[in-house]
C-alpha cells in the first residue's frame, strides 16, 4: 500500500506526499494542523482519514540569574536579581524569587537588603519564570558572600597618646 498525506496548518496546505512527518519550526501558541490521509493500493483508494491538534504552550526558558552587585558587597547594600529569560510564544513573563541567607528564607523580591548581616552570610536566589500558564525551571543565582565593612567610629578618643595613635576602651 502506498499512503498520501496532505499537512495544512491554520487550513493553508504547508505539504503534501508520502511523508508522515512534519516538521515545522515556527509554530505559534494556537496554530492548528491538520493531516488527512489516504492509502492506495494503485487501484482503489481509501476514504481519507484524519486527525488534528493545536499547538499549546511553551513554557518560558529561564537560562540565568546574575546579582548586581556581585562581588565585594557588604552588609547594608541592596543586591538586585536580574533573570535572564525568553518565552518561545513571546508571552509576557513574570517572575517570582526566593532569597535566602546561609540557605535559610529570607525573602521573595525582586531586590533584597543585606542590612542586619554580617561579613561571610551567604546570599542567594531562586527564580522562576511564568508566562501565565507554564512555570519554567527554577535558576539559581551564584552564591554571593558578603564581604568585610570598614569600622565606623563614632565617638572621639577620651585620650590622646603621644605617637598619633588613638586608643578605644
Amino acid at each position: 500500500l502506498r499512503y498520501r498525506y496532505t499537512w495544512t496548518r491554520n487550513g493553508r496546505v504547508v505539504l503534501e506526499g508520502d511523508k508522515s512527518v512534519l516538521y515545522l519550526v515556527d509554530l505559534g501558541k494556537g496554530d492548528r494542523i491538520d493531516v488527512s490521509v489516504t492509502a492506495s493500493d494503485g487501484v482503489h483508494e481509501s476514504r481519507p482519514a484524519s486527525a488534528q491538534g493545536r499547538v499549546g504552550n511553551r513554557p518560558p526558558v529561564l537560562s540565568a540569574v546574575t546579582l548586581d552587585p556581585f562581588g565585594d558587597v557588604r552588609a547594608g547594600q541592596v543586591v538586585e536579581a536580574n533573570p535572564i529569560a525568553q518565552d518561545p510564544d513571546n508571552d509576557v513573563l513574570s517572575f517570582s524569587y526566593q532569597w535566602t541567607v546561609n540557605d535559610h528564607l529570607a525573602g521573595r523580591d525582586r531586590s533584597f537588603d543585606t542590612k542586619g548581616l554580617k561579613r561571610g552570610d551567604e546570599v542567594q536566589v531562586a527564580v522562576i519564570a511564568n508566562d501565565g500558564s507554564d512555570d519554567s525551571r527554577e535558576v539559581r543565582s551564584p552564591v554571593l558572600m558578603l564581604g568585610n565593612s570598614p569600622p565606623v567610629i563614632t565617638q572621639l578618643p577620651s585620650v590622646r597618646s603621644d605617637n598619633g595613635t588613638f586608643q578605644y576602651t
